[in-house]
């Protein structure tokens, strides 16, 4: 299944996302947001941050950004198991992962 396929069937989620972002982080927190360039979710979000994954978890949280949102569950898994982050929520639908 492609990455692409996560984003577009989500699309008409993305208020109900950002409900649960806007609760679980802090104004000023920056996200990237796993949308292959588009900054659609970080609008509703209402957060600043990165609309790609552009480096490794320890150089994102480097560049200042606090968490990672990703629709694709084998993406969250993956980079949860290697670089040893904590999920601060998961449904079948996505992930946040504090970086």
């Amino acid at each position: 299944v492609s990455q692409s396929r996560y984003y577009y069937y989500s699309l008409s989620d993305i208020p109900q996302f950002a409900k649960v972002v806007k609760d679980l982080t802090d104004p000023n927190d920056k996200i990237v947001v796993d949308t292959q360039g588009d900054t659609t979710t970080l609008f509703a979000f209402d957060r600043k941050g990165s609309p790609a994954i552009i480096g490794i978890p320890p150089e994102l949280k480097d560049m200042g950004y606090s968490y990672l949102f990703t629709y694709n569950q084998e993406t969250a898994d993956n980079l949860i198991r290697d670089f040893d982050l904590d999920v601060v929520f998961r449904n079948n639908r996505f992930v946040l992962i504090k970086l």
